[in-house]
């Protein structure tokens, strides 16, 4: 089966988002790979909200939204006349709207009348959610009907996923059922009226089963977080690799899946919940901001159920004071971990030098989200980069799965070298992303990561100052024994990152991962989910001839300067996608990598990319390559730039001193008052 890739429109309160979690988990029930995940607006309830769906036999690596869908799925009417929601559908795409009116009365002729019979229908998903439901939620009603109209999943795989998820709520996961049930056999009826046969996509192999998951994906360990609302509203894997010029996509089927582990379609805040369970942390300390939350929330669970002991999750009032929680607790003896994102990390600043110039191994989590001023909560990586040289190691992750791995990877780093680690995963695009993940058993973590052993102990029983006044004599040597731990993290990590593929049958974490650079002449480096789409992109162009490979990032500090020279050695072109800008001079990133390449001759480019969330797509990265393939770039470039929304500020400035806040001028340009990712 290709890939299919479903696009819902709705509003916030009428699950949406739930919506494409639940497809997600029906597809992985009957085997195959799912991805889920939303994209939101600054607004919330009543205000236009977009998720995704996709489904493949094969592992899926792109993280663009879904641009041109084979099927869209409206659920309230009233859209359909006020956003753009045909954008990229083609003639094949099939269309389900939440009406109770037929497809004529709903004068959207312009796009149907050029689709084939039976490929738009209409059903009354609001009246059946409230008559079997008691609330207008329209969201598994449609999804009932979606799996007779479509043929992509099965209403038994359907409705299994809808218990699952509602398995607290026995009332609500009856309900939902029940409407999704009676949708169907709408469908089916309208579909037999039409003389229109059910659809239904051949399945894949059964990949679900041989990764040890029970055929209706119930093995899951990880249940959906306790704060889901229960009218289905969303709440606030293993990659390939290569160091040559292999095949584009290979299965993720381990050979040797080690015993333990269960497999299961999951948010990937709560597989980072999870897996830092399994860590046994002693002390962790939070407070909330986007897109984090979803991490401490179930943190916070495990450790009231009393799955998580002994363990104290400590409330606080502020980031700075989470961060200073963590070092007293990491002093004192006990394994820490926190987690914050954007503004919440620049509030630790301070205390961030604190904990690694005291050398504790601490663990923290940074939901890569972008900087304000202006207001934006999406993702880019300008908060962990502004604080690239605090002292801290820094861990990227491609997907959720390596998110997941290397978050018990950095406690045994951190420990071994006594430094602090930070886990950076970018926010909303993988902590909000549900997807087949494989979770360790307990045993397992613990046979790889040893009790902590502190290598200094704030004891009353033995009284020693930590961080106390070191003057000019000693103090360029306290320093450098910083940038010396950093230097043997540098020849840990990667023996970890192999002991750990020994141990749990999966490559993740190291310094770096090529792909398909052996023969490049053009090769894109990265950091973080982007690699995906590059991968995906690489392969499309290797097809048509074009010698490029991707070379990704994952341990940016300490910076793998000697790994990524080999890495590049031989290119005749780099180019380096940064999601941050350093404000005056251009590439963060980038300028790490010209000093790996000192004295290499080759040509160089730093493309600024998916700031603030903007998505990076297949379409423009084909386009930004082809152009590298002919050095056609400028050494400094930003990908999708609207130049004409720039040059009019950039007049509007010239013209009068007092033009205005900028940001505001060019959203009201655009016609919008908020943005929203894509």
């Amino acid at each position: 089966m290709p890939m299919y890739e479903v696009r819902i429109h709705g509003r916030g309160g009428q699950g949406t988002v739930t919506a494409a979690e639940l497809l997600s988990a029906a597809a992985f029930a009957e085997g195959r790979h799912a991805q889920a995940f939303p994209s939101f607006g600054s607004e919330r309830t009543g205000a236009p909200v977009m998720s995704f769906c996709r489904v493949d036999d094969r592992p899926i690596r792109t993280r663009e939204p879904v641009i041109r869908p084979d099927a869209l799925i409206i659920q309230d009417p009233t859209l359909l006349h006020q956003v753009n929601v045909f954008d990229g559908a083609g003639q094949d795409c099939r269309l389900l709207i939440n009406s109770a009116r037929g497809v004529a009365d709903l004068n959207i002729g312009d796009f149907t009348d050029r689709l084939p019979p039976g490929s738009v229908l209409t059903v009354p998903a609001t009246d059946l959610a409230l008559e079997h439901l008691g609330r207008p939620v329209p969201s598994a009603a449609l999804l009932g009907g979606f799996a007779a109209f479509s043929g992509l999943v099965t209403l038994d795989s359907l409705l299994t996923a809808i218990r699952e998820r509602f398995a607290s709520k026995p009332a609500v996961a009856q309900g939902n059922a029940a409407a999704a049930s009676a949708a169907f056999e709408f469908v089916a009826a309208e579909l037999a009226r039409q003389g229109v046969p059910l659809a239904r996509v051949p399945a894949g192999p059964d990949t679900a089963s041989a990764l040890g998951a029970s055929p209706d994906g119930a093995e899951s360990d990880c249940p959906a977080p306790d704060a889901t609302p229960e009218d289905g509203a969303s709440p606030d894997l293993a990659r390939p690799a290569s160091a040559g010029p292999a095949g584009p996509r290979s299965p993720d089927l381990s050979p040797a899946r080690p015993a333990g582990g269960r497999v299961g379609q999951i948010e990937g805040s709560r597989g980072v919940a999870e897996a830092v369970m399994r860590c046994r942390p002693e002390v962790i300390c939070a407070y909330p901001i986007s897109p984090q939350t979803h991490i401490v929330e179930a943190l916070s669970s495990l450790v009231k159920s009393g799955e998580l002991a002994p363990c104290e999750f400590v409330n606080v009032e502020s980031e700075y004071a989470a961060m200073s929680v963590a070092i007293g607790a990491s002093a004192a003896g006990a394994r820490a971990y926190t987690a914050t994102a954007s503004q919440g990390l620049l509030y630790m600043t301070e205390a961030l030098y604190n904990a690694s110039g005291l050398g504790l191994p601490i663990v923290m989590t940074v939901a890569n989200r972008a900087i304000g001023a202006p207001i934006n909560i999406w993702n880019d990586h300008s908060d962990a980069m502004s604080q690239r040289d605090c002292g801290w190691i820094q861990l990227y992750a491609e997907t959720n799965q390596e998110a997941m791995d290397l978050h018990i990877q950095a406690f045994r780093i951190a420990e071994q070298v006594s430094l602090p680690v930070m886990v950076c995963m970018d926010g909303f695009i993988l902590t909000h992303a549900h997807e087949r993940l494989e979770m360790p058993g307990a045993g397992q973590v613990d046979a790889f990561l040893p009790p902590f052993e502190p290598r200094q102990v704030l004891d009353p029983a033995e009284p020693v100052s930590i961080g106390a006044m070191v003057g000019p004599e000693a103090f360029t040597e306290v320093r450098y024994l910083a940038h010396a731990r950093q230097q043997q993290a540098l020849e840990l990590i990667p023996r970890v990152a192999a002991e750990f593929a020994a141990d749990f049958g999966r490559d993740s974490g190291g310094l770096i991962r090529p792909y398909r650079t052996q023969d490049a002449q053009t090769i894109v480096v990265a950091l973080g989910s982007v690699l995906g789409t590059i991968k995906d992109t690489i392969d499309e162009l290797r097809e048509a001839g074009t010698r490029i490979g991707a070379l990704g990032i994952t341990s940016f500090r300490p910076f793998p300067l000697e790994a990524v020279r080999e890495a590049l050695a031989h290119a005749e072109r780099v180019v380096v996608i940064e999601k941050a800008l350093a404000v005056g001079i251009g590439g963060i990133v980038s300028a790490n990598v010209r000093m790996a390449l000192s004295g290499i001759q080759l040509h160089g480019y730093t493309v600024i990319a998916g700031l603030g969330g903007r998505a990076i797509t297949k379409d423009s990265l084909r386009g930004l390559f082809t152009a590298a393939g002919q050095d056609a770039l400028e050494p400094l470039t930003f990908l999708d730039l609207d130049t004409a929304l720039v040059e009019r500020e950039l007049a509007r400035t010239a013209a009068s001193q007092r033009s205005g806040p900028a940001a505001e001028n060019m959203l009201r340009d655009l016609g919008v008052v908020a943005s929203k990712i894509g």
